[in-house]
């Protein structure tokens, strides 16, 4: 049996810089891979 703890947010919005040559363009992106992976894997509640 495996345990997951999915208290820190793991599907939260983050702001990424779009190429590495201008600092103020940033694009919002969803952190989830890993929640992906869970499924992917069976994980249910």
């Amino acid at each position: 049996m495996l345990g997951v703890s999915l208290r820190q947010g793991w599907g939260r919005r983050v702001e990424l810089a779009v190429d590495g040559l201008d600092e103020f363009k940033r694009k919002e992106a969803y952190r989830d891979g890993l929640l992906i992976a869970l499924l992917e894997l069976g994980v249910t509640s």
